[in-house]
């Protein structure tokens, strides 16, 4: 007989413990804390065995993931008893079974399966806009790949070279610069020698003749100053030469008019000398004067 009644309390123990695991499970999946099952073994230890009807039941479910709050009220009154729940008579057991711990794991497997329900709806609609936008990334680079290999595009490409014409070339130069006023001929016209090309601004031109002409004159100028200037020069430099010739020929003949006087004692050799310096004078002062026509 005590065998029968282990074996009850065994198999009612068993069915117990299978909620409470379920409950642990669940809460392990869905990544909530398990306060849920403290509680629900905490709350099973408190409750009277005979009354479910008078003892309070009072379970509260506080989690981040589904946040629900799950209260049976009944009477205030209640007493703890030993945490040795295999005691319990087999009947309330199956009440307390059927009737507390069943509607609880319903309720709770009911709001796993709304927030599962809920996320899933969330899942569908992100995978929707992942989807959307990876195939649009994917048909715009196919469709770029396409027009790329399709479409004509221009390309450029800088090298180094010269270039050289067919046939002799000519170089054209121009007497004078300037602005240009007028282009006659265009490009790729052919032109014989002699043909006008293109007309220059006579202005700048105009304003530089005028500025040379007016350098001219001045230069003009300045040479026939400075030829009347050498004229008179030369005129001075002449008639001062023919001066000191004359003066020299002079001062000649009074030196040999003075030796005759020295002779005969009528001056002294002093007079001979003054003499002589003077002559010496003249000579040099008339190289000094051709000296100065010659350049």
């Amino acid at each position: 007989m005590n065998k029968s009644k282990k074996s009850k309390r065994l198999r009612i123990k068993s069915l117990l413990d299978k909620n409470v695991k379920t409950f642990k499970n669940k809460l392990k999946t869905s990544k909530t804390n398990s306060r849920l099952l403290d509680l629900i073994q905490k709350k099973y230890l408190q409750l009277k065995s005979k009354k479910l009807s008078n003892f309070l039941y009072e379970l509260k479910v506080k989690s981040s993931d589904i946040g629900i709050k799950i209260k049976n009220k009944a009477e205030r009154s209640y007493r703890f008893i030993k945490p040795i729940y295999l005691k319990f008579s087999e009947v309330y057991l199956v009440k307390l079974n059927n009737k507390v711990l069943l509607p609880i794991r319903k309720k709770i497997l009911f709001a796993f399966s709304k927030k599962n329900a809920a996320y899933e709806g969330l899942l569908q609609q992100d995978r929707f806009w992942i989807n959307s936008v990876t195939w649009t990334i994917i048909g715009t680079t196919l469709f770029g790949i396409g027009w790329l290999s399709i479409a004509k595009t221009d390309e450029i490409i800088v090298v180094q070279g010269k270039i050289v014409p067919i046939g002799e070339v000519t170089d054209i130069k121009m007497p004078m610069g300037g602005i240009v006023k007028k282009i006659i001929v265009n490009e790729g016209d052919y032109v014989n020698e002699g043909d006008i090309l293109l007309e220059l601004d006579d202005e700048a031109n105009q304003e530089r003749s005028n500025t040379l002409t007016t350098s001219q004159n001045i230069t003009s100028n300045q040479l026939e100053l400075k030829k009347d200037e050498f004229d008179n020069f030369i005129v001075f430099n002449n008639d001062l030469l023919e001066s000191y010739e004359m003066s020299l020929d002079i001062e000649n003949d009074l030196l040999t008019r003075l030796k005759g006087l020295l002779q005969s004692g009528a001056i002294s050799e002093a007079e001979i000398l003054r003499q002589k310096l003077k002559i010496q004078d003249l000579k040099s002062r008339i190289i000094q004067t051709r000296s100065n026509l010659q350049t």
